[in-house]
């Protein structure tokens, strides 16, 4: 699975259940790479959303307790349910549609207002949402968006987290984890921009180290049998080289 998230230099990502800043160019990098994907998310995030709607084009799972808690111009505003009713030999179809970046991103049919909505399941528990996203969608296709409590849970399950470093000043009362001071961590890739309001923007993909080592591996055996199969047909073009000069 993946994470998502903005950071300042201090790894502070909100103060009060809110975003220290909103950077336009940040954003389109969110919306870039969670279109048409599975996020998951808290309730606080999901009240952080503009007017509490579910983010468009997308598969949204809210996580909560109570689904009570769940705001109501939330669930009017989606295709808002508790639980999956496809069947079984469907559940690989959506999971390629997603992955080939084909799933519907106007939504799905509402059955009670026969509306295209978006998608809002709820979960009580981190269990039951990675139930549902594990159903719906590859593990690379899932992104963990928060808040503080959701990242934390999710961790042992994430391998990637795109991470945004912004120059806001903000202070903050919640942060993520320093992956910069921990060794499970490394930075894969990373490219700077400069926004429309002159502040620098740092993209960053972490990968665990171990995944990175086995992806690796997977990628030398692969090169390994290429080169076999390679050197092979090499052999043979020689034997049939010298028949030929032979003959």
């Amino acid at each position: 699975m993946n994470a998502i998230v903005s950071v300042t230099k201090n790894w502070g990502i909100g103060k009060d259940n809110k975003l220290l800043c909103h950077i336009k160019e940040d954003m389109d990098f969110f919306k870039e790479k969670t279109m048409g994907k599975v996020i998951i998310y808290g309730n606080n995030t999901l009240k952080s959303f503009p007017n509490k709607a579910p983010l468009p084009g997308r598969i949204n799972i809210v996580i909560s307790r109570d689904i009570n808690n769940i705001p109501q111009e939330s669930k009017d505003q989606s295709s808002f349910c508790h639980d999956i009713k496809i069947k079984n030999d469907n559940f690989a179809y959506i999971k390629n549609m997603i992955e080939d970046g084909l799933f519907p991103i106007d939504g799905i049919i509402s059955t009670k207002t026969n509306e295209r909505k978006t998608l809002l399941l709820y979960a009580n528990s981190i269990g039951k949402a990675i139930e549902f996203a594990r159903q719906l969608a590859y593990d690379e296709d899932i992104f963990i968006c928060g808040g503080a409590s959701i990242y934390n849970q999710f961790m042992s399950y994430v391998n990637d987290i795109y991470v945004t470093k912004n120059e806001c000043d903000k202070e903050a009362d919640i942060f993520f984890p320093n992956l910069d001071d921990d060794v499970e961590w490394m930075i894969k890739d990373q490219k700077s921009i400069t926004t429309e309001s002159n502040q620098k923007l740092d993209f960053y993909h972490y990968t665990r180290i171990d995944k990175f080592i086995r992806d690796s591996n997977q990628l030398n055996k692969k090169i390994k049998k290429l080169l076999k199969k390679f050197r092979l047909n090499e052999i043979d073009d020689l034997i049939e080289n010298m028949d030929d000069k032979n003959g």
